[in-house]
């Protein structure tokens, strides 16, 4: 069996969920948008995360030329009798950049082509079936697989005490949509000594926002920044050294920093919605704080009261192993 992957990534990335649901007896090919990678059709499954990539990018031209390769390579995956997947991890864009007529044509072109849909919760599947009309044997659901860490335990006993007791961490993409303004003007009115860590790749536009908005607060050096690319080691760093992390979206229908904050061990702070409440309970997690969105000060103070306790009793590899086969066995399914 060959499975065509878009994207591929075989080795520990900042995002590295692509590698870890990758089976060992399945051999698997990197999909890249060059004329030769588009011509090999020697694969019998093609599966893609993320085709809406390009419904982000902010000109319209660009929208329209990677929608339409994207829409022409898999007219011709069809014609070669290929089968399609879909990890659906979004399937409503985050940002406001796309023209509605041109994601609604994508979406329901998607919806037509592919032969399997993977979700990642079955709150995800069930707010994907409120909007398109599909046969329920064409959706699956396959949880997140837990992330790979060397030393993925919030170790109390040989952390520094007093950096634990008032570090908190955001990290991650950082966008509009993910509430950061929110968290630091709440942050900042909790009246004690704690320090906000924001950590992840942040566009030029957003971070001068951000800094202004900073200038403009009190107590402005209890907010850090640390705009840019993390590597895994740095980012294992900065969970060691935090009491929490905190997640101030209002709503999300999937979250690798949700499943990297509970690998680590650490107390999250996080929106009390389905899809947080169905990955809390089906891990059994004990670190999980919720509160009612939107995010305000009493909810950081409540937060600030939790002990630092390691939650992580996790078998990540066994774990990971049941959803590696759940993959393998879906696409046996469909060849």
């Amino acid at each position: 069996m060959i499975v065509k992957m878009w994207p591929l990534q075989k080795e520990s990335t900042a995002n590295q969920y692509t590698s870890l649901i990758l089976h060992d007896v399945i051999e698997y090919k990197p999909h890249k948008w060059n004329l030769k990678n588009v011509l090999d059709m020697r694969f019998d499954i093609f599966h893609m995360h993320w085709p809406e990539t390009y419904l982000n990018l902010p000109k319209r031209y660009q929208q329209l030329i990677g929608t339409l390769c994207v829409v022409l390579f898999l007219v011709v995956c069809k014609l070669f009798s290929k089968k399609i997947v879909w990890t659906v991890h979004n399937f409503k864009p985050h940002e406001n950049h796309n023209n509605i007529k041109i994601s609604e044509f994508f979406r329901t072109f998607l919806v037509r082509m592919v032969d399997k849909f993977i979700f990642l919760t079955e709150v995800s599947k069930d707010e994907f079936l409120k909007i398109y009309n599909i046969d329920n044997s064409r959706l699956t659901v396959i949880h997140h697989p837990l992330y790979q860490v060397n030393e993925c335990c919030h170790d109390i006993s040989t952390a520094n005490h007093s950096s634990i007791n008032n570090k908190y961490l955001f990290f991650g993409l950082i966008r509009p949509y993910k509430n950061i303004e929110l968290l630091m003007n709440e942050f900042i009115k909790y009246d004690s000594d704690s320090i906000l860590i924001i950590m992840g790749g942040c566009s030029n536009t957003l971070a001068t926002e951000l800094r202004k908005m900073k200038k403009k607060i009190d107590f402005k050096e209890r907010i850090k920044f640390k705009f840019g690319y993390y590597d895994e080691q740095q980012l294992q760093q900065e969970l060691n050294q935090c009491k929490g992390v905190i997640i101030p979206y209002s709503d999300i229908m999937n979250s690798g920093v949700l499943y990297r904050a509970i690998t680590a061990g650490v107390n999250v702070l996080l929106p009390r919605i389905r899809y947080t409440e169905e990955v809390v309970n089906s891990l059994k997690y004990q670190g999980a704080v919720f509160y009612d969105p939107p995010l305000d000060t009493n909810d950081i103070a409540t937060f600030n009261g939790i002990p630092s306790v390691n939650h992580n009793n996790f078998d990540v590899d066994t774990y990971n192993t049941y959803i590696k086969n759940a993959h393998y066995e879906l696409y046996q399914t469909i060849i």
